[in-house]
C-alpha cells in the first residue's frame, strides 16, 4: 500500500509542478547539538500544491555520550495540511519514517519505521526565505531501545528556514 501511494505521488507530481513551490530547508534546532555531546543534522525538501504539502527529511544523529555511542540516519516522506492557507498553521503526518541505527552500542534489529503526528506555523520572512515553527510527537520504538540521542526524543522541535521558488 505504501509503495502504491508513492508510485502514484511520483507520477502525479510533474503534472502539478505548473502550480507548485519548492521549499530547501534546514532545521536550525538541530545545529545546537554542535555543542553539545550529540551531532544533529536535518535538512528538508518539499512542494507546496495549494493548501497540501508534501516534503522530505534527511538527517544524520551521532551521540557521544560514554555509555551510548550510536549513529543514526533518518529519512521521512511527511504530508502536512494547511486548513487556513492564508494564517500558515498547519497539520501534519509523516506517511513513511525510517531510522537505520549503526555503531558500537547499536541494536541488532537497527532499522525502526516510526510513526508521527505533528503541527506547526510557517510564514514568509522574505520574498523567497520562510520560516517554519513546528512541533512533533513521534512514538517510543527508538526510546524503548535505549538509545540516548536527544534530538531522536518522542517529542521534537524544530525550527525550518527555508528557501522557496515558485514553478511559473
Amino acid at each position: 500500500m505504501k509503495k502504491n501511494a508513492l508510485l502514484i505521488t511520483l507520477l502525479l507530481s510533474p503534472a502539478m509542478l505548473g502550480a507548485a513551490t519548492l521549499n530547501l530547508g534546514i532545521d536550525m534546532f538541530s545545529l545546537d547539538s554542535l555543542i553539545n555531546n550529540n551531532i544533529a543534522i536535518r535538512g528538508e525538501a518539499g512542494l507546496l500544491l495549494d493548501d497540501i504539502k508534501i516534503s522530505s527529511t534527511i538527517g544524520y544523529y551521532q551521540s557521544f555520550e560514554r555509555d551510548c555511542q550510536v549513529c543514526a540516519l533518518s529519512s521521512s516522506l511527511d504530508f502536512d495540511y494547511f486548513p487556513f492557507s492564508n494564517l500558515g498553521l498547519y497539520l501534519g503526518a509523516s506517511l513513511i519514517n525510517n531510522t537505520y541505527l549503526f555503531g558500537i552500542d547499536a541494536p541488532s534489529d537497527n532499522s525502526i519505521f516510526l510513526t508521527s503526528i505533528r503541527c506547526g506555523y510557517n510564514f514568509a520572512i522574505l520574498k523567497h526565505c520562510s520560516i517554519d515553527l513546528r512541533a512533533a510527537l513521534f512514538d517510543s520504538s527508538i526510546s524503548e531501545k535505549g538509545i540516548t540521542i536527544k534530538q531522536l526524543s518522542r517529542y521534537r522541535f524544530s525550527l525550518i528556514f527555508s528557501w522557496q521558488s515558485e514553478f511559473k
